[in-house]
């Protein structure tokens, strides 16, 4: 076939404008809010205690998510693929909606909204095998809150990889659900330790004094 009869069509990965049938919500922002497996089952053995705290935990996520839309401040969904390679974002999100499991409530109350940024990662950290670092460099965020379950694993791990990403973090803690007492202590411990996080309760986090500092380096609380 010669090569002057195939039609040469642009593709749209090539256009600087935005695709019409995506919304675009690309607003740079110092801070991100990074919502971790929110969207969970929560059913495993010994789960009595996680459930218990995320019966306080979700309201209060939902309320520094709304905090955080009103300040235009993105907010990222990193869900786990638990193991289900061929699953998609909202196949999950249907899935455990629908369960009938202990954290069922959760994905009914945490929903993410059109504009909400959806990742899936296949371990533990939300940086790990994700797009996470090359969005939040779109974005230019410096500070980013981190939340969700559990909060001494999941949350601790990608806390982790933000600190060693250069990434300023916060993470609430009444925003996050931990597997028991003594594992919030110690995950607690490592982050104001180790990763120098400081520990404060989302109703103390000043998110326009760290919105102020995105010209200024790592935002502070």
């Amino acid at each position: 076939m010669n090569s002057e009869s195939i039609p040469f069509t642009k593709g749209r990965k090539h256009r600087k404008e935005a695709q019409e049938n995506i919304v675009e919500n690309s607003e740079r922002s110092a801070v991100a809010l990074l919502m971790i497996d929110v969207i969970n089952e929560l059913d495993f053995e010994g789960n009595e205690h996680i459930i218990k705290e995320a019966k306080e935990v979700g309201p209060a996520i939902q309320k520094l998510r709304a905090r955080c839309k009103q300040e235009k401040i993105p907010v990222i969904y990193c869900q786990d693929n638990f193991g289900r390679w061929r699953s998609d974002f909202g196949a999950i999100y249907t899935h455990v909606r629908d369960s009938n499991s202990p954290g069922s409530f959760l994905a009914e109350m945490l929903e993410p909204g059109e504009c909400d940024y959806r990742l899936i990662k296949p371990k533990h950290s939300a940086f790990y095998g994700t797009t996470l670092v090359t969005l939040l460099q779109h974005l230019g965020t410096k500070t980013l809150i981190c939340c969700g379950f559990a909060g001494d694993v999941c949350v601790f791990f990608s806390a982790n990889d933000a600190y060693m990403n250069d990434i300023s973090v916060v993470v609430p803690s009444d925003c996050i659900g931990c597997t028991s007492a003594d594992a919030r202590h110690a995950a607690e411990l490592l982050m104001k330790t180790v990763l120098k996080i400081k520990p404060l309760k989302s109703t103390e986090l000043d998110l326009e004094k760290l919105l102020r500092h995105q010209d200024d380096g790592p935002g502070e609380v």
